[in-house]
Formats: structure tokens, sequence, C-alpha cells
């Protein structure tokens, strides 16, 4: 601050090597958390309904089966958007053999 100017708002939420501070992040969406939190715990009764429901007519190592590949189906579709597919390339964070955190 020789120079008497005040550092500019985007040098302030930037490190040295260009990155972001986590002071810059912008704030997470609180209520969106909450929301998606009740909707998820509301889940649990109607999937043990569903499951109750088509034991009468199903074995259930095939109900088990069919509800774990359908999220694992479900998973897979949402995280290989969020991350633009780099989840099929190869040492991305899938298939990568070091751990990458």
């Amino acid at each position: 601050m020789i120079s008497g100017r005040t550092p500019s708002a985007g040098a302030a939420g930037r490190a040295a090597s260009g990155r972001r501070t986590p002071a810059a992040l912008p704030p997470p969406n609180v209520l969106r958390g909450i929301a998606l939190m009740c909707l998820g715990v509301a889940m649990f009764p109607f999937m043990n309904a569903a499951v109750k429901l088509l034991t009468a007519h199903y074995p259930v190592m095939q109900i088990v089966w069919a509800r774990f590949t359908g999220h694992l189906i479900v998973m897979l579709v949402v995280f290989c958007r969020a991350m633009a597919g780099a989840c099929w390339r190869r040492g991305g964070p899938v298939f990568s053999s070091r751990g990458r955190c």
C-alpha cells in the first residue's frame, strides 16, 4: 500500500497462483440444501413401501439388485454430467489408480 491505492476486489479474492481463495468462493445455497435433505429423508418411507409391495411378486434379491443398479445408473449420469464426462476419460477420478481427492 505504498502507492496509497487499495487492492481491487478481484485481487483480494485470488491467491498468488491465480486460484480462488476460500473467502472468494460464492456462499452455499443453504435453503436448497435443506430442501434437498428433506426430500431425501422423505423418500425413505416411499422406498420402504415400494419394496414391501414388490416382495409379494418378486424375490428379494431381484428387488435389491434392481434398486442398486438403478441408483448406480442415475448417479453415473448425474456425476458424469456434472464433471463434463471426466469419469470416462483415462486418468479421470473414477478410473484413476492414484489416490486423488
